[in-house]
């Protein structure tokens, strides 16, 4: 709750700015290939 007041007061004057397009930050995410996930198994033995 104080959090929300603080950023109240930081950010009472500020403007939003909103920019189209992919996130910038994702970029890299999203060309790297994804690893499959490994399975499991129990041992036998």
């Amino acid at each position: 709750m104080i959090a929300a007041a603080i950023l109240d007061r930081l950010l009472h004057f500020s403007h939003v700015f909103l920019i189209p397009g992919p996130s910038y930050r994702m970029r890299g995410k999203l060309a790297q290939p994804t690893s499959p996930q490994c399975e499991t198994t129990p041992d036998t033995g």
